[in-house]
């Protein structure tokens, strides 16, 4: 292999050639990536054969969901310095990206089918801007794992780059993760952004000391652009070999097995934490598990809620385990069940004490179709909500429960109904509700 992967050098590790001794400039590595994006799209191809009724809807789908995941694992890999480089962290983030892609391609899927989205050239347009999307996880991944003191940011624009987001972006310093700034691909122009960015360290004086460049790909000279422009294309097969079916069948059985985790050790982490937490009264608490039962994160929040910080939401959740307590013993809110889907985790577990007993709340997710349905979340919860509603509202009127009896069962049976309607909508079971009491 003529590139070694140095992950103690740029900005979040370097190639280098081996043959010259170079290291490979950040902007050859992104042309790479936009040559394995842009040539011979896979999307562009199904889209045709969809068109010309070489396939039917149900095969374009799957033909796309194996492109979305070997285009998103590719360009995180390529980012990583190669497959052996990639951490449990590294798949669970491309999953996460995964699972997003795949939701919005069930939609893309349903309007073909009832002839919202027209088979023109527009289904080859916007099918192609799923492979355009591989640009925004190669820096999502770059941001993830920049090394520590890199602290600073600036976008480089280039010719065809001209929506009004990437021009007033272009060439100023922002501090990693300020809000003000947009990662390429995550502008008006959307997926179709071809911005490279620099990273830089403040320095004591105000000033940023530029770390790695961001300049243009073809704007830099050099063995390494040579190199680049001799092989057409190849360099990112030597960086990254592509996966083939059989490859992304293995990875797939990695990441099973990623996400089952070490249920064993995480049963222990639990029992270590949670009775204790459901005697709390005055406020809540979370701790938050990888599937391994490491701890992730602890947090004290306030009487009714823990807020989680930007910092700590953008750490890598899925496939874990939140668990917190309620202080009036009561079931989850619709904050808890957004959070569980907005996060991509396993389960969520809420602890309190409920007519003198410890009562343990749990929502897992049994089905991953789940994630891919994240955008229902929050209007099923609101069907759910309403529906129990009009179940209790009418007995506390009656007289047949007490106020403190209805506010009491509400919290519950939405959940109850939740599931339920997150199965009719699915069209099988992807949530698993349950309610256990210990002396």
């Amino acid at each position: 292999m003529p590139f070694r992967w140095e992950p103690d050098t740029g900005a979040s590790g370097r190639y280098r050639d081996e043959r010259s001794g170079r290291f490979v400039s950040g902007a050859t590595v992104r042309r790479e990536l936009d040559r394995y994006l842009d040539a011979n799209d896979p999307a562009r191809s199904l889209a045709g054969a969809l068109r010309r009724r070489e396939i039917n809807v149900a095969d374009w789908e799957i033909g796309m969901r194996r492109h979305i995941k070997n285009t998103h694992l590719n360009a995180i890999a390529l980012e990583r310095g190669g497959w052996a480089n990639m951490r449990p962290s590294d798949y669970g983030r491309a999953g996460q990206i995964i699972r997003e892609q795949y939701g919005y391609l069930k939609r893309f899927a349903g309007q073909i089918a009832d002839g919202t989205q027209k088979l023109d050239g527009r289904l080859d347009v916007r099918a192609g801007l799923y492979t355009q999307a591989g640009r925004e996880s190669f820096y999502k991944s770059k941001h993830a794992n920049l090394r520590e003191g890199v602290d600073m940011v600036r976008s480089i624009r280039h010719a065809r780059d001209s929506c009004r987001e990437c021009i007033d972006l272009e060439g100023k310093w922002f501090r990693v993760g300020d809000p003000a700034y947009k990662l390429p691909g995550d502008r008006i122009c959307s997926k179709n952004c071809h911005c490279s960015e620099a990273y830089g360290r403040m320095t004591a004086d105000g000033g940023v000391e530029e770390i790695e460049s961001g300049a243009p790909p073809g704007s830099v000279g050099g063995r390494a652009v040579r190199l680049a422009e001799r092989t057409a294309g190849d360099d990112m097969a030597d960086m990254v070999d592509l996966l083939t079916d059989e490859e992304l069948a293995k990875l797939e059985a990695q990441r099973q097995k990623l996400m089952r985790g070490d249920p064993v050790a995480l049963a222990k982490a639990l029992k270590q934490v949670e009775p204790a937490m459901a005697r709390l009264k005055d406020y809540e608490v979370a701790y938050v598990f990888d599937s391994d039962g490491q701890l992730i994160l602890q947090k004290k929040g306030g009487a009714h809620e823990v807020a989680f910080t930007r910092e700590e939401l953008s750490s890598n959740w899925a496939w874990g385990t939140v668990t917190h307590n309620h202080p009036g013993g009561n079931s989850f809110s619709g904050d808890d069940v957004r959070l569980l889907a907005d996060r991509k985790m396993r389960s969520i577990r809420a602890v309190g004490i409920k007519n003198g007993r410890r009562v343990t709340y749990d929502l897992t997710v049994i089905d991953e179709e789940f994630y891919e349905n994240w955008y229902l979340v929050p209007f099923r919860y609101q069907l759910a909500n309403d529906d129990i509603y009009e179940e209790i509202g009418p007995l506390f009127r009656n007289g047949t429960i007490t106020e403190d009896e209805a506010n009491e069962l509400h919290p519950h049976r939405v959940m109850e109904r939740f599931v339920e309607r997150m199965t009719e909508t699915i069209g099988k079971p992807v949530l698993r509700y349950t309610r256990t009491f210990e002396e």
